[in-house]
């Protein structure tokens, strides 16, 4: 699973996505997935190469260009008709402006925020207070020939930046370590930002780990106090996702005092992200909790596909979790998500159509389990099969016939058969017919037939309301008496005891009245109606 390690990669992995701005530096961060205009990127046919198709696209190329030290491809970003050095040296300047300006949130529409109350081609990025006043930051959508709308740091705002500039008063920070070795750049970035991330990672993970050993016992607590009746509280299965949270909270906390734009939104960034694999972990523990509760319960009935298929819906749940904790992320980095649904969705399509056979007995599993029209060990009749359900799988239904013989009926078909379970009887039917000879006097069978209706109705598992003793027919070679009732019994084997003291005590009745049997040459063969 998620390890400590993980907000270290994926720290090292920010480095290299793109960073959008739109932190402030004396408020918090503003996050893409709570952002107001955070919409989804529009797809348009002709997407300016650069990113400048959406104020957020504007403002992340040009912090990234000049977090390179790229200054060539951040005056791209200005609308300036200045000489390439004069222009090098304004883009310079406005990335220090922007590093003490309070930059709004940042709209990813392609027509910007319109209801800021300014005309459809400008939009307002921000905020800098100095001693002359306040100077707001705008771009201008504008257009050439033959070329898609692109915004840009706007004509007056670049005329204003040279005399803010100068107005600005660095930090203890940058007067500190100015010209020092800590402004030397490896692998593209700064290495006082590269020590400053090495030294936050153990920094954040020791009071991240504190506060966590501290928070558990009293959500333990809680807990207690909450569901009193519980035995087991694992809480001890969330003290690592619990301290991931903890130290995303100290990443936004240096997100707040960070110096620069960039490292505000960087430190901004990484907090909503690791947050995101923290709860993405919480939910995949809570399914691992639930699955264990369920895991504990009286289910050897359901079979294999029962167990099964509480192990697939974990697998799909976690799945599920994964997916939108990924989609989060990916739109944290700017990725079109409509591109990456459709992608899925085509994907999704393609899997049902090869597995059309495999998901129509998935379903199928998933509808005799849910309607428990069967279960394990249940005598069953399906279609033109007889016998004991011995697995109820993903796939099929294996039943063993009364000839040992095992055979596996796909669960597509199976939910499409008549299902006549035998094991679901509340009451047995006890019905026999009695052949005597014609040498059997009146008297004799008026004592036969009295006889057997006194012991039905004696009999504690006879159902007296359906039982009946009759003289029904005058066969070629004998008397037909036909007993008829129900026996109260749930199960086959007790049935069969019941049915056996039944038969013998109707034999002793028959000899004690001097009757006789007689085996009938027409009539069916005794129990034939039994199933």
């Amino acid at each position: 699973m998620f390890g400590v390690p993980s907000a270290a990669l994926l720290i090292a992995a920010f480095l290299c996505f793109p960073v959008p701005v739109q932190a402030k530096k004396d408020s918090s961060p503003l996050l893409p997935p709570l952002q107001k205009n955070a919409e989804k990127p529009t797809s348009e046919p002709n997407v300016d190469p650069l990113g400048r198709s959406t104020p957020f696209g504007t403002v992340l190329g040009f912090i990234k260009a000049v977090e390179r030290e790229d200054f060539n491809r951040a005056t791209e970003y200005l609308d300036t008709q200045q000489l390439p050095k004069q222009a090098r040296k304004l883009a310079q300047d406005l990335a220090a402006v922007l590093d003490a300006a309070d930059l709004k949130e940042l709209s990813r529409k392609p027509e910007g925020d319109t209801e800021d109350g300014l005309p459809p081609s400008r939009e307002r990025i921000g905020v800098l207070k100095t001693r002359s006043g306040s100077h707001e930051i705008r771009l201008d959508r504008t257009q050439s020939e033959k070329e898609p709308p692109i915004w840009q740091f706007s004509t007056d705002t670049l005329t204003r930046v040279p005399r803010i500039h100068g107005e600005l008063e660095g930090g203890w920070f940058e007067q500190s370590f100015s010209g020092t070795f800590l402004e030397t750049r490896f692998l593209g970035h700064s290495l006082g930002r590269l020590i400053g991330i090495i030294l936050a990672l153990p920094f954040s993970f020791a009071i991240a780990r504190l506060a966590t050993r501290l928070l558990l016992p009293v959500v333990q607590a809680l807990l207690r106090r909450a569901i009193p009746r519980a035995v087991d509280y694992p809480t001890g299965r969330f003290q690592w996702p619990i301290c991931l949270l903890l130290m995303a909270a100290v990443f936004y906390a240096i997100s707040l005092i960070a110096f620069s734009a960039v490292s505000r939104v960087f430190w901004g960034y990484v907090a909503v992200s690791v947050v995101t694999i923290a709860l993405t972990w919480i939910g995949l523990r809570l399914i691992d909790s639930a699955g264990g509760l369920f895991e504990g319960g009286p289910r050897s009935r359901l079979g294999s596909g029962g167990i099964a298929m509480a192990r697939l819906l974990d697998k799909l749940s976690k799945a599920l979790v994964v997916f939108i904790g990924a989609l989060i992320l990916f739109y944290i980095a700017g990725v079109n998500l409509t591109a990456v649904l459709a992608g899925v969705g085509i994907g999704g399509i393609a899997v049902a159509l090869a597995a059309q056979k495999s998901l129509e007995n998935l379903f199928g599993a998933m509808s005799i389990i849910s309607d428990r029209a069967i279960h394990v060990g249940d005598l069953c009749r399906a279609g033109e099969f007889t016998g004991t359900v011995e697995d109820i799988g993903l796939r099929s239904t294996r039943i063993r016939t009364p000839g040992r013989t095992v055979v596996s009926v796909p669960n597509g078909q199976l939910i499409a058969m008549s299902l006549e379970n035998f094991s679901l009887r509340d009451k047995f039917l006890f019905h026999h017919r009695i052949h005597l000879s014609y040498e059997t006097s009146a008297d004799q069978l008026r004592g036969c037939l009295a006889e057997i209706r006194s012991m039905l109705r004696a009999h504690p598992k006879a159902d007296t309301e359906t039982a009946r003793v009759s003289l029904t027919a005058f066969l070629d070679s004998s008397i037909e008496i036909e007993v008829f009732a129900h026996l109260l019994e749930s199960s086959n084997e007790a049935f069969l005891t019941a049915q056996e003291e039944l038969l013998i005590h109707i034999m002793d009745i028959v000899r004690a009245n001097d009757a006789k049997f007689v085996f009938p040459v027409h009539a069916p063969s005794p129990g034939k109606d039994r199933k």
